[in-house]
């Protein structure tokens, strides 16, 4: 273009030369390239539409990963008949997505630093819609155990996006309340969309009904991630050879203790020998794992500040969080389960769920500040001893409609809770450096997903035993030779009149009925110790905290004190 350019300059006549010649045209301006346009949203303020647009790729990816993998959790019943499974063998199900999920996730922020985050989650959605397409083509076990295995390596990286798209147009001021708090949100908004949705889709078109709704969700991902591409920051080369001795040692120890806790409730814990067989090799990993991390200048996890005794803290404080929580995930939809309510009539309370949930991130966007997380962090837990108190009351005949109060609390307060632990965290590993923040997220992931499956593992054993004891002792209180046990077995007998003539099947019968009546009873009273339990670590955690924040109030006043003096 410039050259045409020169060449029609040289042509054109000087004025001497004009005389009754009309002047020639001018020569446009030269066009640039397109490869030296710029190809990435210039930095600094963005205007409104393009700040609303970021939002929305936000949700669109946390809902993505939130119901790829929740429509499995919410559903794992529903969706073991059609694949030929059994309960058990479904729950390898979860274990299956969960293995490589949780330890990818961690090294997965080394390749967003090294080769860009634009490229990485472009090829990580593309990865998760094959995975989703795949899903179509399950119709057995180990189809369904394939296609999980991959959904947990692909669904590994939207959670960090979920909230680096969500934090990508705020300043930076807001990031820590604004974006974390969205963000949060958004990733547990999976689940009750999942229970909300599933029973249509199961009923319409069945197992596939939800793979093709997770297709259509990461298709809309895809579509919104190469409209609205993120900005990379500047590569570094942090993959060292080292990190490929250190993370499959982690990924074998995180992995093994996955499966352990996934499926222990069901093969019970002292029961089943390969059990202890993957705690050994889960413990020998993570020993080895640590080793190399000590002994390493650029550790892919520092180890010491993760035992630091503010860090160890933190720790207990998110552990103690995601057990009290398994109160919902586990022990709210477990009780309506073994009650008998399930599928379309839990719509209404996975939609109060939803609707909860928006309303918790939303307002810990106007009371979450730096600094002042921990009050956040104990009313939340206030709230989930109320909740968890009020769960503790149930009887035979409670539906999911009297639990709405009290479960709206706890969804309320886990929408608090979360961004604020999150928020401290990642305050915390800023002061330190940048290299400390994967350390922060190799914490707060294990935390989180480890201690989800903890939580859950820990409030199902602890129903199954309480329930061996109360069926036990109603066992013993029922006598034959009682007048009431006698008229209720005739009860239940004249119950089935109509389709046993038989006298003796029909009191057979009726014992049977006495039989399961006082399990379901055994039950309500194992759920009601669960839940009073969550009070209680729920009021232990609200002390904890409480006599952290006074010590360091008191720190506080003995240095200004001191600085006063000076």
């Amino acid at each position: 273009m410039s050259n045409l350019s020169a060449k029609l300059v040289e042509k054109q006549p000087t004025a001497s030369q004009k005389g009754t010649a009309s002047p020639a045209p001018t020569a446009p301006p030269p066009r640039p390239k397109i490869a030296n346009l710029p190809r990435r949203m210039p930095l600094g303020p963005r205007p409104l539409p393009v700040k609303a647009a970021y939002v929305l790729v936000a949700v669109i990816v946390g809902l993505a990963y939130g119901f790829g993998f929740s429509s499995l959790s919410v559903n794992l019943y529903q969706i073991a008949g059609p694949i030929g499974a059994t309960p058990a063998e479904a729950s390898w199900l979860t274990a299956a997505y969960l293995a490589p999920n949780v330890s990818l996730t961690l090294f997965l922020f080394k390749i967003r630093l090294q080769y860009g985050i634009r490229k990485f989650a472009e090829i990580a959605i593309i990865v998760h819609l094959l995975v989703s397409l795949l899903g179509l083509t399950v119709h057995t076990l180990q189809m369904a155990l394939i296609v999980e295995f991959f959904s947990g390596i692909a669904g590994a990286s939207l959670t960090s996006l979920t909230m680096i798209y969500m934090m990508e147009t705020l300043p930076p001021a807001r990031k820590m309340t604004i974006g974390i708090s969205l963000g949060a949100t958004m990733v547990t908004l999976g689940r009750p969309m999942a229970g909300m949705v599933s029973p249509y889709l199961l009923d319409v078109w069945g197992v596939k009904g939800l793979f093709m709704l997770e297709f259509g969700l990461t298709l809309m991902a895809i579509a919104a991630i190469y409209v609205c591409p993120l900005q990379s920051p500047a590569r570094r080369k942090v993959i060292e050879k080292a990190d490929f001795i250190s993370f499959p040692a982690l990924a074998i120890a995180m992995g093994g203790f996955c499966i352990l806790w996934t499926v222990g409730t069901t093969y019970w814990w002292t029961e089943a020998r390969w059990l202890g067989w993957i705690v050994v090799t889960s413990l020998l990993a993570a020993t080895l794992f640590a080793t190399v991390e000590v002994n390493r200048k650029t550790p892919f996890i520092d180890i010491r500040w993760l035992t630091s005794r503010e860090i160890l803290q933190f720790i207990v404080a998110l552990f103690l969080y995601r057990i009290i929580c398994s109160e919902q995930t586990t022990g709210a939809v477990g009780f309506f389960r073994q009650m008998g309510a399930v599928g379309d009539q839990l719509i209404p309370f996975y939609a109060m769920i939803f609707a909860v949930s928006i309303t918790a991130g939303i307002t810990c966007c106007f009371v979450l500040k730096i600094g002042k997380q921990i009050y956040l962090k104990m009313f939340a837990l206030l709230l989930l001893c109320i909740g968890s108190w009020m769960n503790s009351h149930l009887t035979i005949q409670t539906r999911p409609e009297q639990m709405y109060v009290s479960q709206a609390l706890i969804a309320f307060a886990s929408g608090l809770f979360m961004p604020a632990a999150m928020s401290f965290g990642m305050i915390a590993a800023f002061r330190k450096g940048f290299d400390y923040i994967m350390s922060f997220i190799c914490l707060f992931i294990t935390t989180q997903k480890i201690g989800a499956m903890m939580g859950s593992a820990f409030f199902r054993s602890f129903v199954i035993i309480r329930e061996k004891f109360h069926s036990h002792a109603i066992t013993q209180s029922l006598v034959m030779t009682d007048p009431d046990v006698a008229h209720r077995i005739q009860l239940y007998g004249h119950s089935v009149a109509s389709a046993i003539t038989d006298p003796v099947q029909r009191s057979a019968q009726g014992v049977a009925m006495l039989a399961s009546a006082a399990s379901r009873q055994a039950y309500v009273l194992a759920y009601n110790d669960a839940f009073l339990l969550m009070a209680f670590l729920s009021a232990l955690t609200f002390c904890l905290l409480g006599v952290e924040r006074l010590i360091q109030l008191h720190r506080a006043r003995k240095q200004t004190m001191a600085a006063a003096a000076a």
